[in-house]
């Protein structure tokens, strides 16, 4: 995502919260080979469809993972649990 490059993953864990379906990224059954498959062909074949998702992948990762902004959430989060002790 940070490199402009659009995603494709399994809808495991976080990655339905991360990713937004048909966005910025496929998302996909785990383990769902055949459909993996597809969606790694559908970009490939595709370049306005690839270079689209691709320019909201790195418009997310800015917005919603930058690094300092994520370690400042840490602390807050952490100072917070901290003060209920």
């Amino acid at each position: 995502m940070a490199c402009g490059l659009p995603v494709v993953s399994t809808s495991v864990g976080g990655m339905p919260e991360a990713l937004d379906d048909f966005q910025e990224a496929f998302l996909v059954h785990a383990r769902d080979v055949c459909a993996m498959a597809e969606r790694i062909v559908q970009l490939g074949t595709n370049p306005t469809l690839r270079t689209e998702m691709g320019r909201k992948a790195r418009a997310r990762a800015v917005r919603d993972f930058d690094l300092r902004d994520q370690g400042d959430k840490f602390v807050e989060l952490y100072q917070e649990v901290l003060s209920r002790r």
